[in-house]
């Protein structure tokens, strides 16, 4: 009864269209999922020669998506979201086992504004849907310039050792689930992974969007 009264007050909707879904349904509905989840899913390896797992690509309603869940406070689509990051995953690595799921923190100043860490949220419900343990292994020492104000060249520079572990790694840790939102250049993801692969740890990535085909060094 409480669960149908929640579902007529709070109906689950598409992410895309708004349309109305049954309650246990994907959180696309069927057009959507057609058009937005076809062939997006991929994996890619980036210069530093980390695996990272994307879900869609980011343009249209894809990219509106991800401005609503980062900038616009809707901290609510996490759950959508990280479900669309397991299909992904489980599409692109389906045999993959984890040790540990951690995620590449936002700063302090961001996070004061922004009121949560956007990929620290999909960490910890990848979490819960994959059944893997969600730890903060690495924190960021320092504010750096917005990857988005930077050409290409700059981007890499930009965030070189800005992140580094939050303490002593748990013991038994081997291959490591490593979250973050986007990847345009992969110089942010790719920083937070050297931490964690100099201590001889196996790091795989996973983002929400891909925009690397938007990186130009105009």
């Amino acid at each position: 009864m409480i669960r149908k009264l929640l579902q007529w007050l709070y109906p689950n909707r598409c992410l895309f269209c708004r349309e109305i879904l049954p309650a246990e349904h994907e959180p696309l509905c069927p057009a959507c999922a057609v058009r937005e989840l076809s062939g997006a899913g991929m994996q890619v390896t980036l210069p530093s020669g980390l695996p990272v797992i994307t879900a869609l690509r980011y343009q249209g309603l894809s990219r509106r998506l991800l401005l609503r869940y980062k900038f616009r406070g809707q901290a609510n689509l996490c759950r959508p979201i990280a479900r669309l990051m397991a299909q992904a995953l489980n599409e692109q690595a389906a045999d993959a086992c984890f040790d540990c799921i951690t995620w590449v923190p936002t700063g302090f100043w961001r996070l004061t504004r922004r009121g949560y860490d956007q990929s620290g949220l999909l960490a910890w419900e990848l979490s819960r849907l994959l059944g893997v343990p969600c730890r903060r292994l690495l924190v960021k020492r320092r504010l750096n310039r917005r990857q988005s104000s930077l050409t290409y060249d700059e981007r890499a520079a930009n965030v070189r050792g800005v992140y580094r572990l939050k303490g002593t790694l748990p013991p038994g840790l081997s291959h490591i689930l490593l979250v973050d939102d986007v990847i345009t250049s992969g110089s942010t993801i790719s920083s937070a992974a050297e931490v964690l692969r100099r201590e001889g740890l196996r790091v795989t990535g996973l983002c929400l969007e891909n925009a690397m085909h938007r990186v130009s060094s105009d």
